[in-house]
């Protein structure tokens, strides 16, 4: 399990959780499996993971700025929105299964090309 907090993250949002989970078998040292002379182990694997994009340091964040606004026919300072932020960001989460089988390099040399 990785957490992950991050300052970025809108105010309502504390932490994140990003869970994992792999698993592997070594199938040939199970006692059904059977026995040859060029493969001596084959292992299968399998793995889930959760993770997550980050938001730009200051996407959460509400930003105001200056503006020259015309007011009776006379300039004047003012402040417009310029970045309505989101107290409610998170990260952008995603999720990834991965599988493989793996012999490990054991070829004896009279079985090369």
């Amino acid at each position: 399990m990785r957490t992950d907090k991050n300052s970025a993250f809108g105010r309502e949002l504390q932490r994140v959780y990003y869970p994992k989970l792999g698993v592997s078998w070594v199938v040939s040292e199970e006692p059904f499996f059977p026995k040859w002379s060029w493969l001596n182990s084959l292992r299968l694997r399998g793995a889930f993971g959760a993770s997550g994009v980050q938001p730009g340091t200051t996407d959460a964040l509400h930003f105001f700025a200056p503006k020259t606004s015309n007011v009776d026919g006379t300039d004047a300072a003012a402040i417009v929105d310029s970045a309505l932020g989101n107290p409610n960001l998170r990260p952008r989460a995603g999720a990834r299964v991965s599988r493989s089988a793996a012999r490990p390099a054991c070829l004896e040399k009279s079985h090369q090309r």
